[in-house]
């Protein structure tokens, strides 16, 4: 980030709660039960009011948006087999150190962990955590099924990436290279998009063929789940009044 503010870094593409340095209504877009389904956060995300405001949240620190992204469900990787809610209590589960994940994970019944993803996977083998939450890419990417061959489809939040250009950078190109780099970024969001959901589902063919397992969460279970990390949402906002406003800008989109 302090790369894109100088023009060290010309461009990043990271999900959109890395930002939060920047400026904390970064974390809205992976806040838990916002989002139903990838295309309900694609949806949201192509809404022009949500655009403006998510790609120009950090226009005046120095970087700008220029791509909206959508990643992938929330899904919950395990050394032993985790089938219900039960089974996740008392679980050490890694997660980012954002205050909704952790909210979450713990609302869950499950021990949240902050830890840098590339501890990940010797915290795995070494016992030092039971599981890690967050997009099935990353499970197959890290080849975990090597230790944790269990995962639990919880989809309760989605990751959302967000595609940046230094503003310094940007400024130094002439008019018409300025206009290009940004249409490039809309122009490839349904494209990627297209691709994201074909990879999730050849990653989850993977992970089956690698000897991993997937299992959905009981109808019982999600009305659960979903029950508590909406409640977590819901604390968080009223922890941070200042949020509210891009939460419900996200929440309410299409609906004008």
């Amino acid at each position: 980030l302090e790369g894109l503010q100088l023009g060290t870094i010309e461009a990043s593409i990271t999900p959109a709660e890395l930002y939060v340095g920047v400026d904390p209504r970064f974390q809205i877009p992976a806040v838990p039960a916002l989002f139903d389904t990838m295309q309900d956060a694609r949806d949201t995300l192509d809404d022009p009011k949500v655009r403006e405001h998510l790609l120009n949240l950090a226009a005046g620190k120095g970087i700008v948006g220029f791509a909206l992204l959508v990643y992938g469900p929330q899904t919950i990787n395990t050394r032993e087999l985790v089938e219900d809610l039960d089974d996740l209590a008392g679980k050490r589960i890694r997660v980012l150190a954002s205050e909704t994940e952790t909210g979450a994970v713990e609302a869950l019944g499950a021990a949240a962990v902050p830890m840098p993803l590339n501890e990940v996977s010797a915290a795995l083998q070494q016992g030092a955590i039971d599981g890690l939450s967050t997009v099935i890419d990353v499970f197959v990417a890290l080849k975990t099924h090597d230790t944790a061959p269990y995962i639990l489809d919880t989809r309760l939040w989605y990751l959302n990436s967000i595609a940046s250009v230094s503003k310094a950078w940007l400024d130094s190109l002439p008019p018409d290279l300025q206009e290009a780099v940004k249409q490039t970024g809309v122009d490839l969001e349904d494209e990627m998009f297209q691709w994201q959901l074909e990879q999730d589902e050849a990653n989850r063919a993977t992970w089956k063929e690698q000897g991993g397992t997937i299992t959905p969460l009981s109808d019982e279970d999600r009305e659960e789940a979903e029950a508590a990390v909406a409640q977590v949402t819901e604390a968080f906002l009223e922890r941070h009044p200042e949020l509210r406003e891009t939460y419900d800008l996200l929440a309410n989109a299409g609906q004008d």
